[in-house]
């Protein structure tokens, strides 16, 4: 079983220090997740600028989690980004502002991922992909919606050409779910 994005079963501090991230993985672990990398704790809305959202790390993870040649069972995989809690306008600033090597786990090397960012990371610090996305979103001002839609959409696209390549893609069950319906959270509805 593999965890990857958003942990929020528990109050952690935000930004996350190392010893605090390795602290998540082993609660994680403890309820039963094999592998938690990617891992953050706290929506974009309520965002640090230390917390460092980063999609492609993220992503980059679940692919390798995917990708790990040594699996030949069944597997369940939770992916949870944190951009569907982003306003357009602090999407776009990430997109253009940081670096894909900025994570809550400390600078890592940049990712280049199959079906996402592959091919746009020349420049050192992926800014032709994050461009591409902010390039891609249809018209709508600096809170612009689109640009975590085309964000995420790219991820699952790399998810998905990953499973394709490694022969799992017709044997995997794809669960989109968001956390609350309609309302604000704890309200149900119908």
């Amino acid at each position: 079983t593999g965890f990857f994005g958003k942990w929020h079963l528990h109050r952690w501090p935000s930004p996350l220090t190392d010893a605090i991230y390795d602290d998540v993985r082993e609660e994680i672990h403890g309820c039963g997740f094999n592998v938690a990398e990617g891992i953050y704790v706290e929506n974009m809305l309520n965002w640090d600028p230390g917390e460092k959202h980063n999609l492609e790390w993220m992503t980059g993870h679940a692919v390798d989690f995917i990708n790990d040649a040594q699996r030949t069972d069944p597997f369940f995989m939770y992916f949870n980004p944190t951009v569907p809690h982003g306003a357009g306008g602090l999407i776009r600033d990430i997109l253009q502002n940081e670096s894909c090597r900025d994570t809550p786990d400390g600078v890592q090397p940049e990712p280049n991922i199959k079906g996402m960012n592959e091919g746009f990371t020349a420049d050192g610090r992926c800014g032709n992909y994050r461009q591409s996305v902010l390039d891609r979103a249809p018209p709508g001002g600096t809170d612009n919606p689109g640009y975590g839609t085309i964000w995420l959409d790219d991820a699952i696209g790399a998810l998905m050409t990953a499973l394709e390549d490694t022969g799992q893609l017709d044997n995997t069950l794809f669960l989109f779910q968001l956390d609350h319906g309609m309302g604000d959270k704890e309200d149900l509805w119908e």
